[in-house]
């Protein structure tokens, strides 16, 4: 089944495909920022300025590992 088959409009066509353009070219862009964000320890300079620091959890146990029966 083609696009064409559809009944669509150009218009709409053309919107649907700028939609799906910009949508993924948003987040391409987004995890750019994730990924330069973690590279460039920002993150860290940060926690360290206030003093605040990451978060600890030392009353979690960690997970037991499960042996798996095979068959």
């Amino acid at each position: 089944m083609s696009l064409g088959s559809l009944g669509l409009s150009g218009n709409v066509l053309i919107a649907l495909i700028l939609g799906i353009v910009l949508t993924t070219a948003l987040g391409v862009a987004l995890m750019g920022l994730v990924f330069y964000s973690d590279r460039s320890d920002q993150d860290e300079a940060v926690y360290r300025s206030t003093g605040s620091g990451l978060p600890e959890h030392k009353d979690v146990q960690p997970t037991p590992k499960v042996d798996r029966i095979s068959n």
